[in-house]
């Protein structure tokens, strides 16, 4: 797939085992099983740049050729987005965190929480200032206590309810993209009485 104006990456890996030959197919069977199933989404990371990984697109695997009566050797081609993504960028923080200020790589796509930490419910004004312009996102009628959350990524806002794992939408005014975090400098403000904390999802080329 293509992302922007970049295509995805492919990284080949030659690999081979040996096994008993009484178990030879069953332990290619479990290769095969431990590679191939849900691989759109995984992260791939190379031993020499463990700080960042790739997101894997698809996983292809070779056909497998018998070396002697008990080696196998096979291909993997991992394909992956163009960006890189920190680890560290995967971590939560405080909006107002000094690490969050500045955006060193690409504009990347964070995910917020936000918190209402008042009694009762109100609105949520977001306030992003950085190379993009001066940009706004409201977030409506959040109830007291509640957690919502701003996928700029998948452009969807919404919360939680207790005790569930499902994914309501949530009302809101503006765009996700517009709380992007552009290279330089990222300055916000928030309306008072909510906790915003962010995962800035840093990525480069």
């Amino acid at each position: 797939k293509q992302m922007g104006t970049y295509e995805d990456i492919e990284f080949k890996m030659k690999c081979n085992f040996a096994a008993d030959e009484y178990y030879f197919n069953d332990v290619w069977r479990k290769i095969k099983n431990w590679l191939l199933p849900n691989s759109a989404g995984r992260k791939f990371k190379q031993s020499y740049d463990n700080d960042w990984y790739y997101v894997v697109s698809k996983i292809e695997v070779s056909e497998l050729s018998r070396v002697l009566f008990n080696g196998g050797k096979f291909t993997i081609t991992f394909t992956v987005e163009p960006y890189v993504y920190s680890v560290s960028g995967d971590k939560w923080y405080d909006l107002n965190d000094k690490d969050i200020r500045i955006n060193n790589y690409t504009t990347c796509q964070p995910l917020y929480q936000v918190i209402n930490e008042g009694t009762e419910n109100k609105n949520c004004i977001i306030n992003l200032k950085n190379s993009n312009g001066n940009n706004t996102f409201e977030l409506l009628d959040v109830v007291a206590g509640q957690n919502r959350y701003i996928d700029t990524e998948r452009k969807v806002t919404y919360y939680k309810p207790a005790q569930s794992t499902d994914r309501l939408r949530a009302g809101r005014n503006g765009e996700e993209e517009d709380l992007q975090l552009y290279t330089g400098i990222n300055s916000f403000t928030v309306t008072d009485g909510f906790s915003v904390k962010i995962k800035p999802r840093w990525r480069s080329l």
